[in-house]
């Protein structure tokens, strides 16, 4: 991956320079000196390497930042226009260095069981609605660079890679569009600095492609005013991909799309159109599912099945429960009759434990016991009262109704149980960063303006007063 991240940070540094150069030098010459730059570049990649051209690019970002940064600051002493794209630029650049080296590390380590079925899936077919037992678009991407890559092991981690550096513009410039450049601007930052992401970008999963997806369709609902029937196209197209990529995203997509419908006012047949949009993109994997397998849903009761077997191994179930032995789930986690996920959920278990396990999902999730890994107590503390705010904020209500949908039902559950990988939380732990920046954003604001109000007024009172 050193060329791509080579290439990543001299776009982040062309953007910096663009939007921050000094107003002194004119376009012609801001695009002469980028040349210069990008051709000295090449002769260092073709003299000195692949290694020694990204430590090159990577010195001169820093460089490049901290003389824009100090001409702005220092000399001129006041805020530049494009600081945003500056800050962002320096905030992809950094995430990509640190992913590029956690990558280096990560090629020597076995592909994960989830990445090795999708590598052997991308072998047997280019079909993106191939019949199977996972989503099948992650391995119809994968199956070009397969063929042309000298290792396959390594090829499987590419478009993780790619979208693990993606995410962090992504993620800034939409939350900057919906709440503030600053809050955008330290979403990111905190992504890009995230150790755990880091790691998780490098082994060739699917999340970030999700969270891009994600990100394309807040943007596309909840920005700006009304609602076009382009929106409305491309928001379907966005989340008829996104639960392609993964089909457990179709509940929070779908509530999201109610909300927008609603709060945004809608018209009969945009709404019909956004809803039925995604469904019909995924349409097609769900008949060649039914003709493989004579069953539709025979993913999800797959799935279902290993939740089963993970929950009640060894412990009473309902009669028409069937339980493989320990043996046999050791053997393939879902041994047994396939179980419906509503089965799951709702059939074996009392209405008492159903509940109690949603909201002590619920409660790990909003008071961040789910990401304590990284993110101290009094970070999940502004984060919980910024998810519980967006709920009296109209622009920002979307928050709450993307988390919540993301969670309760078999997701938050697992939570509780203390089996759901983190991963599968991104989006939610996105959302609930950024209301927790942006609950802090607004602390501050409104702090700061009552010091200074109170600083005046006080200065007003010790002010002697005239002599007439």
């Amino acid at each position: 991956m050193t060329d791509p991240a080579t290439l990543i940070i001299l776009a982040a540094a062309g953007a910096a320079w663009w939007a921050v150069c000094p107003g002194g030098i004119a376009a012609r010459r801001r695009a002469v000196l980028a040349g210069m730059v990008l051709a000295a570049v090449l002769i260092v990649r073709v003299a000195g390497g692949a290694r020694l051209a990204f430590d090159v690019v990577s010195v001169g970002m820093v460089v490049l930042v901290g003389l824009l940064a100090g001409y702005w600051l220092v000399v001129r002493r006041e805020w530049p226009k494009g600081a945003m794209v500056l800050a962002l630029a320096a905030v992809t650049a950094g995430g990509t260095f640190w992913r590029q080296d956690v990558m280096e590390q990560a090629l020597a380590n076995p592909l994960q069981p989830d990445v090795r079925h999708f590598q052997q899936q991308a072998q047997q077919t280019f079909n993106p609605y191939a019949a199977g037992l996972k989503s099948p678009l992650w391995s119809a991407m994968h199956a070009p660079i397969l063929r042309l890559a000298s290792n396959p092991d390594h090829a499987m981690r590419f478009w993780s890679w790619i979208f693990g550096v993606a995410m962090l513009p992504a993620v800034g410039l939409v939350v900057a569009r919906l709440f503030d450049p600053v809050v955008g601007v330290v979403a990111a930052g905190l992504l890009a600095a995230d150790s755990y992401l880091v790691s998780l970008c490098c082994e060739g999963l699917r999340e970030e492609m999700g969270l891009c997806l994600w990100m394309a369709v807040l943007l596309l609902l909840f920005d700006g005013a009304g609602c076009s029937w382009k929106r409305v196209i491309f928001v379907g197209v966005a989340g008829g991909v996104l639960i392609w990529l993964r089909n457990v995203e179709v509940v929070p997509l779908m509530a999201l799309l109610v909300w927008a419908a609603i709060s945004r006012k809608w018209t009969w047949r945009q709404a019909t159109v956004g809803l039925m949009l995604p469904l019909i993109i995924v349409l097609p994997f769900y008949v060649n599912q039914y003709r493989t397998f004579g069953n539709a849903l025979a993913m999800e009761q797959r799935d279902a099945r290993g939740l089963v077997n993970l929950e009640f191994l060894g412990r009473p179930v309902p009669a028409d429960v069937p339980m493989p032995t320990a043996e046999q789930v050791a053997q393939d986690p879902f041994a047994g009759e396939p179980v419906s996920p509503s089965k799951y959920l709702l059939g074996m278990r009392t209405p008492s434990d159903l509940v109690s396990r949603q909201l002590r999902g619920v409660y790990h999730v909003l008071a961040g016991r789910s990401f304590e890994y990284g993110y101290s107590r009094w970070t999940a503390l502004a984060c919980a009262a910024g998810l519980v705010a967006t709920i009296l904020s109209g622009r920002h209500r979307f928050v709450i109704v993307l988390v919540l949908f993301s969670l309760l039902g078999i997701r938050v559950h697992m939570v509780s149980l203390g089996h759901l990988d983190l991963r599968l939380l991104l989006p939610v732990m996105v959302m609930w960063l950024t209301a927790g920046t942006w609950f802090v954003a607004l602390l501050v604001r409104l702090g700061g303006r009552r010091w200074l109000a109170m600083r005046d007024e006080g200065e007003r009172r010790n002010r002697p007063e005239r002599l007439s």
